[in-house]
């Protein structure tokens, strides 16, 4: 083997298969079928930490049919809807954007028959960073027992900090669910469900039918209290079998905490490229990622592909949305009652297309106006006035 400080093996190593590594593969060889560049021009390596992929969680965004992973869904659904145990539901039914529903798996599996049979990107399983060296050619990799080289590092790894302050945790416990017989599901997804707070965040229940026998149930916690997952577990059960009368199995189980917002230190790599949740991937005042890493995926392929001389890493950031959603963050912080009337107010007053821009990260400048107008007027003043005075 050559010496890898003289020789490079790869122009790019990606390290971190997850859904930021995995977006932006299959946008470079998408911007690569779609220049007509020649396939065999550059080289670039994902290196992940896992041995398999398994059907773990589900990926769903709101979209108007142009992204490339609609056709991937398993389903979509034009409406959505919200309540209170003590208010009907709310329902959005949107005529220009619909609510997707991509599992993992499907979304693995598509995206690594991708990288099999491009000539240009690679993937290799179970390689965990020991080690990255920078050096006057690139970089210097040690992953579990081997080296690799490359010219450039766009680091998409997800590190679970060890310390956090100022956080705001989402939380959540759920079931796929194999019902008895075919149910009467409404082709409608409950977005939240039984809105509820208590002193130090919001619950609410979350329900995406699948098909007329399956569907995906669950219970979310966001505020700032942290706890394990499986403590949502009995109250998930007793929902569950008070919709279904004891008549269902489980599937599978999907559990997970999710970090919104929090101050950490961040093991930060000189000169490369950052990318993920761990660098701002995930919507911090609602903890959907899969529509901010498509667009910042994009943005990325266009760049490696088009051989720009130099790719300069950028924060995720859009100024009027992130203040919003630090606002929003310092509401949960202090009034999670004044939460629950924002949300409801959200399904009852706003346009469901404005909902779904501004859940998507394509909100127009309106469409803030709008969104500004039936919020809590005094709730949210003294939020704004906390996150500055505080600088949170």
């Amino acid at each position: 083997m050559q010496s890898p400080r003289t020789t490079l093996e790869y122009d790019y190593i990606i390290l971190g298969g997850g859904c930021s590594g995995l977006q932006l593969a299959n946008q470079i060889i998408w911007k690569i079928d779609e220049t007509g560049r020649s396939q065999k021009e550059f080289k670039i390596l994902i290196l992940e930490a896992r041995t398999t992929y398994q059907d773990d969680r589900t990926w769903c965004f709101w979209d108007n049919g142009t992204s490339p992973y609609c056709k991937w869904a398993t389903n979509k659904f034009d409406s959505w809807s919200f309540s209170t145990d003590s208010q009907r539901p709310f329902v959005h039914k949107s005529d220009n954007y619909q609510y997707y529903h991509l599992k993992g798996i499907e979304f693995y599996q598509r995206s690594l028959a991708m990288i099999e049979t491009s000539p240009n990107l690679f993937i290799k399983l179970n390689q965990r960073i020991r080690n990255i060296k920078k050096t006057k050619e690139g970089f210097i990799v040690r992953a579990s027992e081997s080296l690799y080289t490359g010219g450039q590092i766009i680091d998409c790894r997800y590190s679970r900090p060890s310390y956090v302050s100022n956080a705001v945790w989402q939380t959540f416990y759920g079931y796929e669910i194999i019902l008895e017989k075919p149910g009467r599901l409404n082709h409608e997804v409950v977005l939240m469900g039984d809105l509820r707070y208590e002193s130090s965040g919001i619950f609410f229940n979350y329900l995406i039918p699948i098909s007329s026998k399956t569907l995906l149930f669950q219970t979310t916690y966001i505020g700032t209290r942290y706890f394990l997952p499986n403590e949502l577990e009995d109250e998930v059960n007793l929902l569950v079998n008070k919709l279904f009368k004891n008549k269902w199995t489980i599937r599978r189980t999907e559990a997970g905490n999710l970090l919104q917002h929090g101050d950490y230190r961040k093991n930060n790599i000189p000169d490369a490229i950052k990318g993920g949740s761990h660098w701002g991937a995930l919507r911090a005042s609602t903890g959907y990622a899969f529509s901010r890493i498509l667009q910042w995926s994009s943005v990325k392929a266009n760049e490696i592909v088009h051989c720009k001389p130099k790719i300069i890493s950028k924060p995720f950031n859009k100024r009027v949305q992130n203040y919003m959603d630090s606002v929003f963050l310092n509401l949960i912080r202090l009034s999670p009652d004044q939460v629950c009337k924002t949300l409801i107010n959200f399904g009852k007053n706003l346009e469901p297309d404005v909902f779904a821009r501004f859940m998507n990260d394509s909100a127009k400048v309106s469409d803030f106006f709008k969104i500004i107008l039936i919020c809590p007027k005094k709730a949210m003043i003294k939020a704004a006035l906390n996150r500055r005075f505080n600088k949170s």
